[in-house]
């Protein structure tokens, strides 16, 4: 977590004065990936937005270029 402005000692954190870092960039290329009947399927994307870990985010997906959710699992890759 990353705060938003300095925070005195003693402070009760709440979730306004912090926030999460960012993983993926707007305009990142990323990998779409998902698995399928023990089918692991991955086609290469473009982060339409910027987002942190476990944060549903638009993709445009390169092969049928469309514009899909997906939800951020570690830097670069994106679980359809």
């Amino acid at each position: 977590h990353i705060a938003h402005q300095n925070i005195a000692s003693g402070t009760v954190i709440h979730s306004r004065l912090i926030e999460m870092p960012t993983i993926i960039s707007r305009g990142q290329s990323v990998i779409l990936f998902t698995k399928i009947h023990n089918v692991y399927v991955e086609v290469k994307g473009i982060a339409k937005e910027d987002g942190y870990l476990n944060k549903t985010i638009s993709v445009f997906n390169s092969s049928s270029k469309k514009i899909i959710q997906g939800r951020i699992v570690g830097p670069g890759k994106v679980e359809i």
